[in-house]
């Protein structure tokens, strides 16, 4: 029985340390009224698997994958380190050492292209810097 209880606490405090690692949704901006693009450079780009919030809460890396993103690092002209997660776009790929826009639209962030063209949604024409 005790053995059993061991095994039962460990599994719970794995679970619990696993679950603050894992990614249970896309990345926003800390400011939602921000809307601006700029010129970046991709670092890193890796698949990242979306997990339910609810899931892993309580069954931490057991959690129902809900979609595949991309977790996009880059350093945008003027400098900044940015790190997000994005939906992966079936339209085009990211590749490290690529030249894209980073945009933040309201709370949304995503890289692209730059050559692709803007969502019909972004409404506003930012500047570039």
């Amino acid at each position: 029985m005790k053995k059993y209880l061991s095994l039962l606490a460990t599994g719970g405090i794995l679970t619990i340390a696993l679950s603050g690692c894992i990614t249970t949704g896309y990345s926003y901006a800390k400011n939602p009224n921000i809307v601006h693009k700029w010129d970046a450079t991709i670092t890193s780009v890796e698949k990242q698997n979306i997990y339910n919030s609810t899931g892993a809460a309580w069954v931490g890396a057991l959690a129902k994958v809900e979609a595949v993103g991309l977790k996009v690092s880059l350093v945008t002209d003027d400098g900044q380190h940015v790190t997000e997660v994005q939906p992966q776009n079936s339209n085009y790929t990211l590749t490290a050492g690529e030249h894209v826009i980073y945009i933040v639209d309201y709370g949304r962030v995503w890289a692209q292209p730059i050559n692709y063209p803007l969502p019909p949604d972004f409404t506003t024409h930012p500047s570039s810097k």
